[in-house]
């Protein structure tokens, strides 16, 4: 590949759509992202538009793909599919080459990685299970549902200063619960 050749990462998550366009000698020429609201083909699309403002994909010599919805773009010629996994350690370790544990967390997932020799040697990962514990997304869910914004969400807890409710800590579907039976029983927000 020539320095003029541009390359394309999507990461295409639960949550967010993130997008990098490198040079051929790997400088990072932009970065852009926005969340998923409803789909994602709907975030993709407006963050390649502003994207392609900036450089022509005509120079796009190839595309990688990872995150929840990389099947979107699976077959695609030119695109290469990568697990997450995989692609979070290759993009530690162009950082920090002697990386032995990354830690992971996304809004639906959460991930830890155990490196022995980086992408030499195989790694173990351990995923969280399929649901919202443990994650931003429910936070993000409770926040909305009170009425406040997740950036909200910290200040407000921090505003209470007696002792506090017991809620269901290692379930979500049970903490929700317990948040709506506290509620009904004119609990304040904080």
């Amino acid at each position: 590949s020539s320095e003029n050749d541009l390359f394309l990462g999507l990461d295409i998550g639960s949550v967010n759509f993130r997008a990098a366009l490198v040079d051929g000698a790997g400088r990072v020429l932009g970065v852009d992202s926005e969340r998923i609201s409803k789909c994602a083909s709907a975030s993709v699309r407006a963050v390649l538009e502003r994207i392609q403002q900036r450089a022509s994909f005509d120079r796009v010599a190839g595309a990688a793909v990872t995150g929840s919805g990389r099947r979107m773009y699976e077959g695609r010629a030119g695109w290469s599919v990568f697990s997450s996994p995989y692609a979070i350690i290759a993009g530690v370790l162009l950082d920090q080459p002697r990386a032995k544990t990354i830690i992971s967390i996304g809004g639906q997932s959460s991930l830890v990685i155990s490196l022995e020799d980086g992408l030499e040697k195989p790694w173990r990962v351990a995923r969280s299970p399929l649901c919202a514990a443990g994650t931003g997304r429910f936070l993000e869910q409770q926040a909305a549902r009170l009425g406040i914004s997740i950036e909200e969400f910290g200040p407000k807890a921090l505003e209470w200063t007696s002792p506090p409710p017991r809620i269901a800590a290692r379930c979500s579907v049970f903490a929700k619960s317990d948040l709506i039976h506290l509620q009904q029983k004119g609990w304040p927000v904080p």
